[in-house]
């Protein structure tokens, strides 16, 4: 049950995860950008 539940959720971690990396890759950004 846990595999086919995982294999299912599998299409909607990657959309959910995306935005939270390109969050955290804008904040990084800015903090490089502030420096200079």
């Amino acid at each position: 049950m846990a595999l086919t539940v995982g294999y299912a959720n599998a299409p909607l971690a990657v959309p959910l995860t995306a935005p939270a990396i390109d969050a955290t890759s804008e904040r990084f950004i800015h903090r490089v950008i502030n420096r200079f």
